[in-house]
């Protein structure tokens, strides 16, 4: 095998900064401002022009204002269980379980009560925690525009159409269901993608095609749902659809069991199990794809003096303390691990890279940001760690293996770590 020369990198200077496309862009708060003011101004629209459909009535025997009225409220109370489990995917995607509750809201009581839906179903502690107030505001925007636009789409298709579909009600409901959670879904897409792309610093066709990866695995389950929560209301009962979600709760609590073999139990990242597969998945994109990624090793520097300096109950404190921040210094499309094997030795795959140097500057973020100090013992004591970062560049077209890949930057670890801490790297793999 030939070594070209590693290249350390250290500096004493102020941080490196990120480009542009990797911070908040200057114009989102403005975007997320229209997005409200559009969100609003449909809602007032809709409000006018569509009348909540009586077949969303409590008792579709007898439609009254009242049983619409008790209707609405049902579904908007409902509307509650799409947001109580919100899944986080490796790499920092989020599954919310809305979509079935719009899609359902929507077909029953039209444009106005999708949007409803769409900004109840949506509401959970996450994205408060994570966001910015202006992102919290645009998210649900987005998903009051998209449940509207998906309203009037499916009334108009039923409008045009309506004689030609199926007179069985589960058919033309299910039929309606698909226009209106399609449309749903793609003006979602359209406008959340994008700015998703400008805030990791990836490329847009990488965002779309990770963004329509989870969709092909979660759209059609969900739209099934959403379509047996609205026949089931109209054939049997006002309480059908919560058995339909009862059940698919349960089995959700079994797939999560399940997921959290693949989660380090003390901070909640990615263990070998997890980070594994999205490994082995680069490696092939990189080769059959032409895409580039890039492997980060982390060693804590001063780890081990610091654990035996205040015990075993500081230094959890300071994995945790230093997890957490890797995890929001990596970007959504990235994804962060830590190795079974050691403690205090973590691992981040930046994925869908444009250049090399993005590699280095994101690298130096993760850096800096472990090194900031930790305050532990409820914020009595403040201690610190250094870090030691090791870059492997998964090049387009690279040919070379997972296991060569981890021993590249195991190894650009190692000597930036006995050079006295950093990031080493990156370039493209050696030849074999």
């Amino acid at each position: 095998m030939r070594r070209t020369d590693a290249i350390a990198t250290t500096r004493d200077g102020p941080p490196v900064p990120l480009p542009a496309t990797d911070l908040a862009p200057p114009g989102l708060m403005p975007y997320a401002l229209t997005l409200v003011g559009a969100a609003l101004a449909a809602i007032v629209v809709v409000t006018v022009a569509y009348p909540v459909l009586p077949t969303i009535a409590i008792d579709r025997a007898s439609p009254s204002e009242t049983a619409i009225a008790l209707g609405v409220a049902f579904w908007v109370v409902f509307g509650f269980a799409g947001s109580v489990r919100p899944r986080d995917l490796a790499g920092g995607a989020v599954i919310t379980f809305h979509l079935p509750f719009v899609s359902a809201g929507t077909i029953l009581g039209g444009p106005l009560v999708g949007a409803l839906m769409g900004v109840i179903s949506l509401t959970e502690l996450r994205e408060i925690r994570r966001g910015p107030w202006y992102g919290v505001l645009a998210n649900h925007a987005t998903c009051v525009l998209a449940a509207v636009v998906a309203g009037v789409v499916g009334h108009a298709v039923d409008a045009a159409v309506g004689d030609l579909l199926p007179a069985n009600e589960a058919v033309h409901t299910l039929a309606i269901g698909i226009v209106v959670a399609g449309t749903f879904v793609a003006i979602n897409l359209l406008l959340v993608l994008p700015v998703v792309a400008l805030r990791s610093g990836a490329e847009l066709g990488s965002v779309v095609r990770r963004g329509t990866t989870t969709l092909r695995v979660t759209l059609p389950a969900e739209v099934t749902l959403g379509w047996l929560m609205a026949v089931t209301y109209l054939s049997v009962a006002w309480w059908a659809p919560l058995v339909c979600v009862l059940v698919i709760l349960a089995v959700w609590d079994a797939h999560a069991r399940h997921e959290e073999l693949r989660r380090d139990p003390m901070t909640g990242l990615l263990n070998d199990a997890g980070v594994q597969p999205l490994l082995e998945a680069a490696v092939v994109e990189s080769r059959r794809h032409l895409r580039r990624h890039a492997l980060l090793f982390i060693d804590l520097d001063g780890f081990g003096k610091l654990n035996k300096a205040y015990g075993e109950d500081v230094g959890d404190e300071v994995i945790r303390a230093v997890a957490g921040r890797m995890a929001a210094a990596a970007r959504g499309s990235d994804a962060v691990g830590r190795q079974n094997r050691a403690g205090d030795e973590f691992l981040i795959l930046f994925r869908d890279l444009p250049d090399d140097e993005l590699a280095t500057r994101l690298a130096w973020r993760v850096h800096d940001s472990i090194l900031r100090p930790v305050r532990v013992r409820g914020a009595s004591l403040e201690v610190t760690v250094g870090a030691s970062v090791g870059i492997a560049m998964l090049a387009p077209g690279a040919t070379e293996s997972l296991d060569h890949l981890k021993r590249i930057a195991d190894e650009r670890m190692q000597a930036i770590k006995r050079a006295g801490g950093g990031v080493m790297g990156p370039q493209a793999i050696p030849e074999q």
